[in-house]
């Protein structure tokens, strides 16, 4: 009842229009008996490190560092979800030694595969008094761009470009998978800074098929990588929520 009287005193001694002072008092009703919100949108710049590897004949293979950088968008549209997407250039790859066809010798080779990707993921958020702790799941899917390999273990090490495609490349550019991660959000005056980890495991087969000298390189299969990265978004739509 006082929360009532008080809307309509503020209602009635309101020097605005009547329809802005319906509107306004429509909000708070909204807010105060259906916790209904407005959006906060924010777009802004995401970078991070990538620690990646691939799945493979020769088991799991050894680490590869990279780096991620793109855009954000992040749509929060009620104090506990958000919706967060991502355009990204991202470096992945993994490291294998490999033996000849003869296994006479065996030789190290670092793999880059660097992809254009996006990342579509749904976000519980646990609020605090001054920022946000969040938990997401989502989708990504990737394209990639560019291919190449250095062959260690000689003197000096030998750089050289895989094909896409063509001749006996077999390479899948395509990749999809799922990403788990957790971070935390604040607010930086009127704007959004975030930092958190990600997990993505990749569907997709690399499948290449191709040779080095008297090296086999047909083992690529799956690959996966985690993240840790951070954004700074700009606000786009000035209405806010309690949170």
């Amino acid at each position: 009842i006082n929360y009532g009287n008080s809307l309509i005193e503020e209602f009635v001694s309101s020097k605005s229009s009547a329809a802005a002072r319906v509107g306004s008092a429509e909000s708070v009703f909204k807010k105060k008996y259906f916790g209904e919100t407005d959006n906060e949108t924010f777009v802004g710049v995401k970078a991070g490190y990538v620690s990646s590897w691939m799945n493979s004949d020769y088991g799991t293979t050894m680490l590869n560092s990279g780096f991620m950088l793109g855009g954000s968008y992040y749509n929060k549209f009620s104090p506990k979800f958000a919706i967060d997407l991502s355009l990204m250039y991202v470096q992945k790859g993994s490291s294998a030694i490999i033996d000849d066809y003869n296994y006479f010798s065996s030789k190290e080779f670092q793999f880059n595969f660097n992809y254009i990707e996006f990342q579509g993921n749904y976000q519980l958020l646990v609020p605090f008094e001054k920022w946000n702790l969040y938990f997401d799941v989502g989708l990504f899917m990737a394209e990639m761009v560019y291919a190449s390999g250095i062959a260690k273990s000689v003197e000096p090490d030998s750089a050289f470009k895989i094909k896409l495609s063509g001749g006996s490349s077999n390479l899948r550019r395509f990749d999809l998978g799922m990403s788990l991660g957790t971070g935390a959000s604040f607010k930086v005056k009127d704007h959004r800074a975030s930092i958190g980890i990600r997990f993505c495991d990749g569907w997709v087969i690399t499948g290449n098929t191709f040779n080095y000298n008297y090296y086999d390189l047909n083992y690529f299969r799956t690959q996966n990588y985690f993240s840790i990265y951070t954004v700074y978004g700009f606000r786009i739509k000035n209405k806010t929520l309690n949170k």
